[in-house]
């Protein structure tokens, strides 16, 4: 299509609008790449949401590459960007609008949504400081109208203008304060993110316990040195809250499941229980199958550590060593059903027992006979 036929399209589309056909106008701008144009439409009639998408989708570039657009596709990406602010969708329009490096408008778009901790989150790791020209945000000074500083962001926690407190102590990158202020308002989750920020991961593992995020938990929980005093806090009172195993210590009886230890014995548990047990689906028994297996043609389970957290993050992260290691009797065909069970994945497991029956009797009837090795554990 040339120019002029273009132009030509343009113009129907808005006669086609003048008369109230707005969803054939929308389709004419749209086809003839006059999106602009058919997001007016949408926006005329509070279709907001609509309209973002429109303009979002033509972008041409992901949304995290929307800076290198020349002119026309930045203009283009922050209407979209508006259009998502006006239809409440707030994730999508701060994502956009960071992505242009609009900050500011990010900003607002948080504070009216009432996340004035992600607000101040933003503006900080931007290097950017609130700005005079746009009223709707708040601007955390001190008491007396000074500059931030530490001693005013004490006073405001004192006032009890934690909200402000906490947006003070990030533009201070205080963010341990900040934290231990979140944790105050119950914003458990913002508080774990702060205490991670600050390298205060004992903190940030707790907090992601009081979350729920029994996977972020461990993560942070795992970086703690063996000879922390924290680090038998985090074991004790940090995983076995988020598992809900109702026990002191996992070594009372090494190999015996211990009476409340509801959500599994950590040699033999997979992935999605430990990061997520209202994930669990049958294919977890037949990841724990996967597990006795290795320990009956091996000697020992594929993952051992004295200690509970580094044993449930090798469940998590680390691949299994390969059976025939410790068995070389053992043979390729059975090693990879072995390592199949014991996938990370549920949906890269055997679909069901049934499957796993029919690759077991596709082995050679014959296995050689060999000894296990002693386990040193």
């Amino acid at each position: 299509m040339d120019a002029e036929e273009k132009q030509k399209a343009v113009q129907g589309a808005k006669v086609l609008e003048k008369h109230g056909r707005f969803d054939s106008a929308v389709q004419l701008f749209t086809q003839v790449g006059a999106y602009e144009e058919a997001a007016r439409v949408l926006s005329s009639q509070r279709r907001f949401a609509e309209a973002a998408q429109l303009l979002a989708s033509h972008l041409g570039v992901p949304i995290r590459e929307v800076y290198s657009l020349g002119a026309e596709g930045k203009k283009m990406a922050l209407l979209g960007a508006i259009c998502y602010a006006r239809a409440g969708h707030t994730t999508e329009a701060v994502e956009l609008f960071v992505a242009l490096r609009e900050h500011q408008r990010a900003a607002e778009v948080l504070q009216k949504s009432g996340d004035s901790v992600g607000a101040a989150r933003v503006l900080a790791s931007a290097g950017t400081k609130f700005s005079a020209m746009s009223p709707p945000v708040e601007l955390p000074r001190g008491v007396s109208g000074s500059a931030v500083t530490i001693e005013s962001a004490r006073k405001l926690e004192k006032l009890g203008k934690l909200e402000l407190a906490i947006q003070a102590y990030v533009q201070l990158k205080r963010y341990g304060e900040a934290g231990r202020v979140a944790r105050q308002l119950g914003k458990a989750s913002d508080a774990a993110s702060f205490y991670a920020e600050a390298g205060l991961v004992f903190d940030a593992g707790t907090c992601y316990v009081e979350a729920g995020d029994s996977g972020k938990a461990l993560e942070n929980f795992i970086r703690l040195p063996r000879d922390d005093a924290q680090y038998r806090a985090a074991c004790l009172e940090g995983v076995l809250k988020v598992m809900d195993f109702g026990i002191a210590k996992r070594q009372l009886a090494k190999g015996v499941t211990v009476a409340g230890m509801v959500a599994g014995t950590p040699e033999y548990m997979s992935p999605e229980q430990i990061t997520n047990f209202t994930a669990v689906t049958p294919s977890t028994d037949l990841y724990a199958l996967g597990v006795v297996a290795y320990e009956m043609f091996t000697g020992h389970v594929p993952f051992r550590d004295p200690e509970l957290v580094p044993l449930l993050m090798m469940h998590i992260n680390d691949a299994p060593p390969s059976p025939r290691s410790a068995n070389p009797s053992l043979s390729e065909g059975l090693e990879q059903i072995i390592l199949k069970l014991l996938q990370k994945s549920p949906d890269e497991r055997f679909a069901d027992c049934g499957e796993l029956r029919q690759a077991l009797e596709a082995l050679p009837s014959s296995q050689p006979s060999w000894t296990p090795r002693a386990d040193p554990y």
